[in-house]
């Protein structure tokens, strides 16, 4: 009777034991069934470099054992189309969410209208009206050269002066290294010296100064059109009028003006000499 009992304990360990085992083969089972079930993911179709733009012939879809996918893979094409690399992505690899830049990142890339290209112009205080100019406005360009030839001991030989309008109603995008007129503002408020009575150091107050120097305007500029002003830089003086933001205005059929049309003479008019004394503020050269 005892060795019945005892072999009955020993039957019921076994099963027990069978069926712990045959979970156990059944789990691993259906954990190696659900690793190797392929799933989709995006790879990099050939070599991506970074800041390129992700279209259909940058990227494929391909089937992938579900262990082999990493975390944060694209499992859909159209989740990667428009959006920028943040790094540069090797041929075969899966297209992770991290590798893309912040959809909120305002580049200046993105404020170019379709069909233009963006081009910076020198500018100053004079030349782009004080330096007011703000991202979004719009201006006309103006170019001022010198007529004239050589003598024949090669000296030049000044005939006159002309200006004549090359663009009008150009895009602004950006003022120096500010592309938006909040990043504009903030820096002429940050940088601006206090009135009478305010104490401030030197240190400041020439910071104020350059602060609200313009040395470049980024415009939007169709691609003849950058020839145009391109070529322009090289052979004269480029300047800017900001146009009124109250309603568009047609463009104006502009002929070019010259010095002795503008004063109605015929004589040869003389430039302007530079001014025989110079004023500095701070790093700043005032009236050359």
């Amino acid at each position: 009777m005892k060795g019945n009992k005892l072999l009955w304990i020993s039957l019921a360990a076994a099963l027990l034991a069978v069926g712990m085992a045959m979970a156990w083969f059944a789990k691993t089972e259906k954990g190696l069934m659900e690793a190797a079930t392929p799933i989709d993911v995006v790879v990099a179709l050939k070599d991506i470099p970074q800041d390129a733009r992700l279209d259909d012939t940058l990227v494929e879809l391909v089937k992938a054992p579900k262990r082999y996918v990493q975390p944060g893979a694209v499992s859909a094409k159209e989740d990667v189309f428009d959006r920028v690399l943040n790094v540069p992505v090797l041929a075969g690899t899966q297209i992770l969410e991290s590798m893309f830049k912040p959809a909120n990142v305002d580049t200046l890339a993105k404020k170019v209208p379709a069909g233009h290209r963006a081009v910076s112009v020198a500018a100053n205080e004079v030349s782009a009206v004080a330096g007011l100019i703000q991202p979004g406005d719009f201006v006309d360009v103006y170019l001022t050269v010198e007529t004239g030839g050589y003598d024949s001991q090669g000296r030049q030989r000044q005939e006159d002066a002309m200006i004549k309008t090359i663009l009008q109603n150009v895009l602004v995008l950006a003022n120096n290294q500010f592309s938006s007129k909040q990043e504009f503002e903030r820096q002429l408020a940050g940088n601006r010296p206090g009135g009478p009575g305010t104490v401030f150091s030197k240190a400041a107050a020439e910071s104020g100064d350059k602060g609200k120097q313009i040395r470049n305007l980024t415009v939007a500029l169709r691609p003849e059109d950058v020839q145009k002003i391109v070529l322009a830089q090289e052979i004269g003086a480029v300047s800017v009028a900001l146009r009124s933001a109250l309603g568009q205005e047609k463009d104006l059929p502009l002929p070019p003006l010259g010095a002795k049309q503008l004063l109605g003479t015929d004589k040869n008019i003389v430039r302007k000499s530079p001014p025989a004394w110079v004023e500095i503020r701070g790093s700043q050269v005032v009236n050359q």
